[in-house]
């Protein structure tokens, strides 16, 4: 019963944190008040002129936000401590990338809009997301009775009683606490989710720092505003004036701290200084080592519990891997299996991982 609460769909725990990144999330054990805020300035000029540069017809084919959207997916498929989220005090590593966003059929109409929710592997290229981004928003917006299935999920809460409707969503709640949702709430649900994108730069105004929502696993909230010309001192020391894009972010730092997100708020900056870098194809996703690791101890946990065999792992704090987790894990795991087999009841099976410049050994 206690493995089953531990297991999540949409995620696999992480058993080998530090123990500082452990306690930290009972010692902050809501989203709400585990928030650290950034704002990014974007020159959106590179952006522009790659949007004119790839117009057909004189007709725009994306905009800034499918620009944002690949850059963030490419940073997130790179720096994946980024994809963990926090469920009961416990740390989970997502599965896949998933961005929630909301779009509206009409700025004439305050139809409160609907929310499209797009999961990626992370090996995309900028034309794959450019498509998968306007495929879905032609879809939702086709008609004003087109209904996807979070407005369903929304719709089926608000046919309860009024006096219910508190009680079922506290009971919901309680069941992602435990691991118990249906995949079907997961799968509608845009609170799920990588990161969630607010696009206020298409309703002609500013960014802001939006809230965490305490329902679902989402730990980065994205706030998008509208172009403003700044005075900028460009590379030649001449004063210059450039539009500028605020990028309001809230992280969650229980998954992540201050220095991982600085290093892929860089990368983030690199992408969108040059958005021709994001039409390649990712080949592979670069993984942490502690989470290929994790997840190959926790495919044969019940073999070594059987055992009551301990699994010691060493060295693999702050390393990365470019591998296919999924394969990778699976390999490992086979190994681990093998050693169990031939290590006593109560033994322990040690793993330590060491990298140099040239290739990465765990023995």
């Amino acid at each position: 019963m206690e493995s089953m609460l531990l297991t999540r769909s949409d995620g696999r725990r992480i058993r080998s944190l530090p123990p500082m990144q452990k306690i930290i999330p009972y010692i902050m054990r809501s989203r709400a008040a585990s928030i650290n805020l950034f704002q990014e300035h974007v020159d959106c000029t590179p952006l522009n002129n790659y949007i004119c540069a790839h117009e057909v017809n004189g007709q725009r084919t994306m905009s800034t936000m499918h620009l944002l959207i690949a850059a963030i997916v490419r940073v997130v498929a790179q720096r994946p401590q980024l994809n963990r989220f926090v469920v009961h005090s416990r740390v989970y590593a997502r599965k896949d990338i998933v961005v929630s966003f909301v779009v509206h059929r009409s700025l004439r109409i305050e139809d409160g809009g609907t929310t499209i929710k797009l999961t990626f592997n992370g090996t995309e290229s900028l034309p794959q997301i450019v498509q998968i981004i306007n495929e879905a928003i032609a879809r939702e917006t086709a008609s004003y009775d087109t209904q996807n299935s979070t407005d369903k999920l929304a719709e089926a809460f608000m046919r309860l009683p009024g006096f219910l409707i508190r009680s079922m969503i506290g009971f919901v709640m309680g069941l992602d606490k435990y691991n118990l949702l249906p995949n079907a709430v997961l799968e509608a649900s845009p609170f799920h989710a990588t990161v969630f994108l607010t696009n206020l730069k298409s309703l002609g105004i500013d960014s802001v720092y939006h809230h965490q929502y305490e329902f679902g696993t989402n730990g980065l909230f994205v706030s998008m505003g509208k172009e403003m010309d700044a005075t900028v001192i460009e590379r030649d020391g001449s004063v210059g004036i450039r539009p500028i894009m605020n990028l309001n972010i809230t992280l969650d730092e229980r998954f992540c701290d201050g220095l991982y997100f600085a290093k892929s708020i860089k990368i983030l900056r690199k992408y969108l200084r040059d958005p021709a870098l994001l039409e390649t194809p990712l080949e592979k996703k670069e993984e942490d080592l502690q989470e290929v690791l994790s997840a190959a101890v926790e495919s044969v946990r019940s073999f070594t519990e059987y055992k009551r065999q301990a699994v010691r792992i060493q060295g693999e704090e702050g390393k990365r891997l470019c591998c296919d987790l999924g394969w990778t894990g699976e390999a490992i795991g086979n190994i681990l299996k093998n050693c169990s087999e031939h290590t006593p009841e109560g033994g322990c099976i040690r793993i330590r991982a060491e990298q140099n410049a040239i290739y990465t050994r765990i023995s």
